[in-house]
């Protein structure tokens, strides 16, 4: 290992040829810096030498602690992809951007290297389709929509292993579409409007541009600072059941019975415990205490959904309780009545996780 250079100039030569260019602290990267791979040169050096020039390719640019990147940075691949966010210890952790080679962009909560918790994937193309939803190690897993911008229609339904298992197809508005995106930093926003026409087009029709989202301590997610907080604004579009919800509702019901098996692997296992739905054995016994307290089958009182929650074994005084009534409070309709259709869309579609 070689150093040079003095002040935020400092360069170490790795025994790889692999060179890197910033602060140091200890002889190690620290603060902020940029990390080069070696790559021989396609071209010679000067007439005559044998050996040909250097040259690097820029892998990393951001935030360094003690020779790990840690805080804010950017990552490019030589397949032309990059991470763009936060880094702990080396990993991909917290809140960030992936760009794929093809303009496809990912933006969400990332976890020890891999896309875990809520998202944002946008395809770029003519048909540029919208999802957003819940991952688990990289993998759609759990809630989700899908809007289709050629057609304005969205999927939405549940999915198992990147897999869609059920859902259902209808109309999508324009403001659906603008609020499924308006979680995204101002920037990243703007460049997948202006890589997107269509999505554009969309935006300007609907007059919104979203700001920058703000973390918890109000503190933009789109700096370059040292702090790493999760956006507190990233909420899933409302999940609507118009086709027979019977159907829908033993279907989410089965598809969360398998994630949850012993049969299934540990990451479904751990995506059904943390992405904030309700587990098949909470949706069986809420439709029994619906049927129990019904005198037609078809609808109660907003009086009666208190004692509803207590005989699904769901206390009413905790945050899931107090949550999960006040969702079903607001199904009511004009005639102050829960309806089982509302009912079923609701308790199917709840997520606790804003």
């Amino acid at each position: 290992m070689q150093i040079t250079g003095e002040g935020d100039e400092k360069q170490i030569i790795f025994r790889s040829g692999n060179k890197y260019v910033g602060n140091l602290l200890a002889n190690k990267p620290h603060s902020w810096g940029t990390y080069w791979i070696a790559r021989p040169s396609t071209t010679a050096g000067k007439p005559g030498s044998k050996k040909p020039a250097q040259s690097w390719r820029l892998q990393y640019e951001g935030d360094w602690f003690q020779g790990k990147r840690h805080g804010k940075g950017t990552l490019y691949y030589r397949s032309g992809e990059c991470y763009k966010g936060d880094f702990v210890l080396d990993r991909c952790h917290g809140m960030g951007q992936y760009t794929y080679a093809n303009g496809d962009v990912h933006y969400g909560e990332w976890y020890n290297g891999r896309k875990q918790g809520k998202g944002v994937l946008v395809t770029k193309g003519r048909r540029c389709n919208v999802f957003k939803g819940f991952w688990s190690e990289d993998a759609r897993e759990g809630l989700g929509t899908i809007f289709w911008t050629d057609s304005m229609y969205k999927y939405v339904g549940e999915w198992v292993r990147d897999q869609v298992r059920c859902g259902e197809v209808k109309p999508a508005r324009a403001q659906e579409l603008v609020d499924a995106l308006s979680g995204l930093p101002e920037g990243i926003l703007n460049e997948v409007l202006d890589d997107n026409p269509k999505l554009k087009q969309i935006f300007e029709q609907e007059n919104a541009r979203p700001g920058i989202v703000v973390a918890s301590g109000g503190q933009q997610q789109n700096g370059l600072g040292l702090s790493i907080q999760v956006a507190d604004q990233m909420l899933l579009p409302q999940i609507e059941l118009a086709t027979p919800n019977k159907i829908l509702f033993d279907k989410w019901s089965d598809v969360r019975r398998e994630r949850a098996s012993l049969e299934s692997p540990k990451s479904s296992r751990a995506a059904q415990r943390n992405c904030g739905t309700l587990g098949d054995v909470s949706l069986a016994k809420l439709k029994n205490a619906f049927t129990g307290l019904s005198d037609s089958g078809n609808s109660v009182y907003p009086e009666q959904l208190r004692q509803l929650c207590v005989d699904a074994g769901i206390p009413t005084a905790s945050a899931l309780g107090l949550e999960l009534l006040d969702r079903l409070l607001n199904g009511c309709a004009r005639d102050k009545r829960l309806q089982f259709e509302d009912f079923m869309s609701t308790v199917a579609s709840f997520c606790n996780i804003n």
